[in-house]
């Protein structure tokens, strides 16, 4: 065991992909039920999004992926999502760079990531 007051060197569970006080503050902005509606939203285009960056990609349509990923970073925000939120903020940056190395490494990243936070709000009923 370890000594009182040390924290073992890594994490002994993954951290929920997603914030719970985000999702709090959405019932707050707009009343009971608000946050799953918003989530609602976020799990019907999520997919569509991450496919159009897919498409885009293999295209070599650094507009397009741009478009296609921008408009995940509010929507993973709004659900408190931030990790998601930052790995499609550099995809976007990455896209109006034409980085297409870096988008080829981080799109398996991108779709883990979305069936990893989608998981857990079907997890949680929210």
């Amino acid at each position: 065991p370890m000594p009182p007051g040390h924290l073992p060197p890594y994490p002994m569970t993954d951290p929920a992909p997603v914030d719970p006080a985000a999702l709090a503050r959405l019932d707050q902005l707009g009343g009971p039920g608000f946050a799953r509606r918003i989530i609602g939203i976020f799990l019907a285009e999520g997919p569509r999004r991450v496919a159009d960056a897919r498409s885009a990609l293999a295209r070599r349509d650094g507009p397009a992926l741009a478009h296609a990923v921008h408009a995940l970073i509010s929507s993973a925000g709004n659900v408190g999502a931030m990790d998601l939120a930052e790995l499609v903020r550099e995809m976007e940056r990455d896209a109006e760079q034409a980085d297409w190395a870096a988008l080829e490494r981080k799109m398996p990243a991108l779709e883990a990531s979305l069936a990893r936070v989608a998981a857990h709000l079907d997890r949680i009923g929210a």
